[in-house]
């Protein structure tokens, strides 16, 4: 019997298959052949749409696992340098500090494997049988390049969190993960690093020269940037080619995703982050009838959330990254930041940064009180991260996956390494300058570097980037508990030996930063037979070392 991974669930002519949670499932037998439910454009176009509600979709009866958010929040904060999530009295630690994702048999190794496979592979169904639908040919074209342009960003997902860095991995030599077109066997070798990001790129080209040839794009309302575009292609092109530090393209590819959305104002930016203005690029829909409730993102990050994970613990910033910013910066309103002279009450034993009487505590019933949720009793803290705003719902938005800030960041960090200075830091200073309007910087050198990292760490905080960008980076995670001048409860610090549980750590520590292989994968695929990548691993690794055999083909 054929052995089923990643399997489609089809609905109508929609693929929705994120919503099973059963790996093997689904005869082929009992659903509609890909010929059939892509037959015509207007099918085709249902199956797009499919795609766009598997970014916001629940997975693994797991909370917050959601698609695009649970990426985010799970991989892309939480185990971050910057946004601590305080739930510092229970397990929360080992999820923060990096732990579960190195354990085959548990969730947090296994989700981002399913929920990027699950996009690929409804992704492969589009992509091998548009070309043969009814319908007129630019459909077919735009269509064919909004399919490749979500399999690039699944793939996007994948490198960055299960492969070694750029810069660790013998100039691409290194493992890189199963690339699935819909036409292969089961067992399949993982392809180098460097070929993964090829197959990246190739997607990413011809998903653009269709955008172009077809003529067509997406409607301008914001309400419709959940639509993938040729600027979209363009963004997530940008985010691998920095990943990749393949400088001159992600320098390129950033100005043009970004030419068309011009930086949000400090209004716009206190809005709340869940509903898309001019800035957006892309964006994961929020489906009113079908909501994300607990699962979602916004569960985790906003302040004025009804989820109890967010309503007594909260989001705090790092002290470490909040004093290095002007305090005139109008960005900084958005954090519970204690002023010169206040005199507050702070628990930083018991319950690491509530705070309990004083002055902050009262702007946090005046100033602040539109930022949270008072239907039930409110924990506060100092340093909390009020930047999230829900729309509706318990934890209802849409969740912002591009906007122009992190291209004009990324365009500013691949011009520096270019050895373009000046017009890095011109970038830099237009990205901040809408928020600091005196701002100036006449950085140069490694000090220029850093300033140019700082702004993005703060700009972007809370939206999926920090962990990865501090692993790209070869940084540590270095956190400071609060009796250490910090924002961090103790059991989020220390390297595990001399205080703390292990969430300090360096590049080379934690499996050097990769999620380890679940073994969902290891179990479906013979080719692939280790959780860990060997350190002698080269092309060819699985076959020459079979381990034991998976079960045969009929």
């Amino acid at each position: 019997m054929k052995k089923i991974l990643y399997s489609l669930l089809v609905a109508s002519a929609a693929l929705v298959s994120g919503c099973s949670e059963n790996y093997l499932e689904l005869s082929p037998t009992t659903s509609p052949t890909p010929a059939i439910l892509i037959s015509t454009t207007e099918n085709a176009r249902y199956a797009i749409n499919g795609l766009g509600r598997l970014q916001s979709n629940q997975y693994i009866s797991q909370q917050g696992c959601s698609g695009e958010g649970g990426m985010a929040v799970w991989y892309g904060e939480f185990p971050g340098n910057d946004m601590v999530h305080n739930r510092w009295n229970s397990t929360w630690y080992t999820y923060a500090n990096f732990n579960r994702m190195l354990s085959s048999s548990h969730w947090a190794s296994m989700y981002p494997w399913l929920y990027n496979y699950k996009m690929i592979s409804n992704a492969n169904v589009i992509i091998n049988n548009i070309d043969q639908a009814e319908g007129p040919e630019n459909e077919k074209q735009f269509i064919k390049a909004q399919a490749l342009t979500y399999r690039a960003h699944a793939y996007t997902w994948l490198v960055r969190t299960y492969c070694r860095r750029w810069v660790d991995s013998r100039n691409g030599e290194s493992r890189g993960v199963v690339l699935r077109t819909g036409n292969e066997p089961d067992d399949q070798e993982c392809a180098t690093l460097a070929e993964s990001y090829k197959f990246i790129y190739d997607d990413l080209d011809e998903a653009i020269a269709l955008y172009k040839a077809s003529g067509l794009d997406r409607s301008s309302d914001p309400e419709d940037r959940w639509n993938a575009n040729e600027d979209v292609a363009h963004a997530i092109y940008a985010r691998a080619a920095l990943a990749r530090q393949d400088w001159n393209t992600a320098a390129t590819q950033a100005a043009l995703a970004s030419a068309k959305y011009p930086l949000m104002s400090s209004d716009e930016y206190r809005a709340g982050f869940s509903t898309a203005n001019k800035e957006w690029i892309w964006m994961a829909y929020n489906d009113k009838q079908q909501t994300l409730s607990y699962y979602g993102p916004f569960a985790y990050l906003a302040s004025n959330s009804n989820a109890s994970v967010t309503r007594g613990y909260g989001n705090i910033i790092s002290k470490q990254l909040s004093d290095l910013i002007p305090q005139e910066d109008t960005r900084l309103w958005l954090y519970g930041i204690p002023k010169p002279g206040d005199k507050n009450t702070i628990n930083t034993t018991s319950k690491p940064g509530n705070i309990t009487r004083g002055d902050l505590y009262n702007r946090y019933l005046d100033e602040y009180y539109d930022r949270y949720n008072h239907e039930s009793a409110m924990t506060y803290y100092a340093y909390a991260v009020m930047k999230f705003q829900r729309a509706e719902g318990i934890a209802d938005g849409c969740w912002v996956l591009y906007r122009s800030a992190e291209m004009v960041y990324t365009q500013a960090e691949a011009l520096f390494e270019l050895g373009k200075e000046t017009d890095a830091r011109n970038l830099l200073i237009s990205a901040v300058k809408p928020y600091q309007p005196n701002y100036t910087c006449n950085l140069t050198g490694e000090a220029l570097r850093d300033e140019i990292r700082l702004y993005r760490r703060f700009d972007l905080l809370g939206e999926g980037h920090n962990w990865y960008d501090f692993k790209r980076w070869n940084l540590p995670i270095t956190r400071l508990a609060w009796k250490e001048g910090g924002t961090w409860p103790d059991v989020f610090c220390g390297d595990g030996h001399d205080g703390g549980l292990g969430g300090n750590y360096g590049p080379s520590d934690k499996n050097h930063w990769c999620v380890v292989i679940p073994d969902e994968e290891l179990n479906f695929n013979r080719n692939v037979n280790y959780a860990v990548e060997p350190e002698t691993w080269t092309k060819g690794y699985e076959v020459n070392n079979p381990g034991e055999p998976g079960e045969p083909e009929e």
